[in-house]
C-alpha cells in the first residue's frame, strides 16, 4: 500500500514537471522568482515548485493597416496606407522621469 502511494506520488511529480510550450510561442521561466530563460517550442522540463512559467509570448507578428493624411502647402492632401506592426509594446524602454 505504501509502494502505490509513493508511486502515485512519483508520478504526480513527473507530470508537474513536464511540459510542452506549442509552436510560434515562448515561455518565460522563472527560478525562485528570478529570470531563469526562455524556452521555445517543443517538450521541456522544469523543477516543480521551484521554476515556473512566468509568462507565455506569442511570436507570430500581427499587422494592422493605418492611414496616415499629410496637408502639402497647397490645398491638397495626399494619403498613403502603411502596415503596422500592432504588437507594440506597451513596456517602457526609456528611462522614467525623475521628479523632483
Amino acid at each position: 500500500m505504501v509502494a502505490l502511494i509513493i508511486l502515485v506520488l512519483l508520478i504526480l511529480l513527473l507530470a508537474a514537471s513536464l511540459y510542452v510550450v506549442p509552436q510560434q510561442q515562448a515561455y518565460i521561466i522563472e527560478r525562485l522568482g528570478k529570470f531563469k530563460t526562455v524556452q521555445f517550442a517543443g517538450m521541456h522540463a522544469k523543477i516543480p515548485f521551484v521554476d515556473r512559467i512566468a509568462r507565455k509570448t506569442d511570436l507570430r507578428v500581427m499587422q494592422i493597416n493605418v492611414k496616415l493624411e499629410t496637408k502639402r502647402r497647397s490645398t491638397t492632401c495626399s494619403s498613403r496606407s502603411w502596415r503596422a506592426p500592432s504588437s507594440v509594446s506597451t513596456r517602457r524602454t526609456w528611462p522614467a522621469p525623475t521628479t523632483s
